[in-house]
């Protein structure tokens, strides 16, 4: 968050497998886990039947801003520390008896593991205009660097036009939501597909991708959501983050 650019803001997506079939075992989340639950700062629900989706927004500065996107890097780490602790938390929970129910569950897989339901997250950076943000990120190949994409028109990026009930644009949305994709601009040889790799402990990095199905081979992805000018107490990020997360948004779309 700066002077320079007011209405900067990012969050990041986890999404997870609820039931999946790993090698010859089979794996579900704890039963425990609530279907959708709100943390401070941390959002949950499910989706597609059989995934769980994550929204994380890292916490206000103590001046009430959100954080530089410089400090992107810190924020997912936490993050993914704050999604291991509600799995934590849910695996207390299951007793003795619902192991001896279960006998499939392997301590040692997937219904112990988050990591083995992870299916990869994205970050979504939200201000007026995306051009002069990037950011890098370590890899087993050197660094990498995510701009936005110029290879869509500004016609194809279009997200929606929130208006008024009478269909004219608000004067808070003069300009359309577009979205734009972040893409590396430097491609090792070696390195055309990428997983994530995440630890409490370490900084996050992107790997090459292994081939197999017992390789769960989590994706990072960027986005950009370019929305505009807006005043300072503009309602309808609030209504587009509920439309894109659950499809329940208040917004008038064109």
């Amino acid at each position: 968050m700066s002077d320079k650019h007011p209405n900067l803001n990012y969050e990041f997506y986890f999404l997870f497998q609820i039931e999946f079939d790993y090698a010859i075992k089979h794996g579900q989340e704890p039963l425990s886990l609530a279907n959708h639950f709100t943390q401070e700062n941390l959002h949950s629900l499910k989706i597609d039947k059989d995934k769980r989706l994550f929204r994380y927004t890292p916490p206000l500065t103590d001046t009430g801003n959100p954080p530089p996107l410089d400090e992107w890097e810190k924020h997912l780490q936490q993050g993914w520390a704050q999604i291991l602790a509600c799995y934590t938390d849910a695996f207390q929970q299951i007793t003795d008896a619902q192991i001896s129910i279960k006998p499939r569950l392997d301590k040692k897989l997937g219904f112990f593991q988050p990591l083995q339901a992870f299916m990869g997250v994205a970050m979504l950076i939200m201000d007026e205009t995306l051009d002069a943000h990037q950011i890098s990120f370590d890899t087993t190949e050197g660094k990498v660097t995510f701009k936005p994409s110029t290879q869509k028109t500004p016609a194809e990026k279009i997200l929606l036009k929130v208006t008024d009930k009478f269909g004219e644009l608000t004067d808070s949305l003069k300009t359309p939501a577009t979205v734009e994709e972040f893409q590396p601009v430097h491609h090792p040889a070696a390195m055309e597909h990428w997983q994530i790799q995440l630890d409490p402990t370490q900084p996050p990095q992107l790997a090459l991708m292994q081939v197999g199905e017992i390789h769960p081979n989590p994706v990072f992805a960027v986005y950009g959501l370019a929305h505009g000018i807006l005043p300072t107490a503009a309602d309808w990020p609030h209504q587009l983050q509920g439309f894109l997360c659950s499809g329940k948004g208040v917004c008038y779309l064109v």
